[in-house]
């Protein structure tokens, strides 16, 4: 079944013509590549292999997968990522919005190594041992944390670490909001 594609907001940066499955986040479509997908991501290797429905939604002769209850900047963001992890990594301050996005997206569809590198970087700022507290501070620029992470952020720490079984985390954040 052919999609309208005025149903669908192309994302401004995240839709290659030759790209050959359609994401959709709520009403946002991102035009990825399906090996892409499957090489970083269980989850996603796993659908490929099953048999799609002939009479399945299609955009632009592209299958399209819609994407349940996901945040659309969340995708973006892990799909960011994925097309340019050096790039995106590489700076050393990554915004708590992306950490988390890269956490949920990345915990959800098993793209597992995007996940570890968000989870180390979080680890940093919140480790296991609170005598490790030390190491971030929040206007320190040669940690993996974001100078932009306030001390309010640890609330918003502790719900994801919450969300996402990040037991770990927890001690160290509910120490910072204290």
């Amino acid at each position: 079944m052919a999609l309208d594609s005025g149903s669908i907001v192309q994302h401004p940066n995240i839709w290659f013509e030759d790209g050959n499955v359609v994401l959709v986040a709520k009403s946002t479509g991102f035009r990825v590549h399906r090996g892409v997908l499957a090489r970083h991501s269980d989850v996603f290797r796993d659908m490929f292999l099953v048999p799609q429905p002939a009479n399945g939604e299609m955009l632009q002769d592209c299958p399209v997968i819609r994407l349940a209850d996901d945040n659309p900047d969340e995708v973006a963001a892990v799909l960011n990522i994925l097309y340019d992890q050096r790039g995106y990594w590489y700076h050393l301050q990554v915004p708590l919005t992306t950490i988390a996005a890269a956490l949920r997206v990345g915990t959800k569809y098993a793209f597992d190594a995007i996940r570890e590198e968000a989870l180390r970087r979080i680890s940093v700022c919140y480790p296991k041992d609170l005598a490790y507290l030390h190491v971030c501070k929040p206007d320190d620029e040669d940690t993996a944390c974001s100078a932009s992470w306030g001390n309010t952020d640890c609330i918003a720490i502790f719900h994801l670490a919450r969300q996402l079984g990040l037991d770990d985390i927890i001690p160290a954040a509910l120490y910072k909001c204290a």
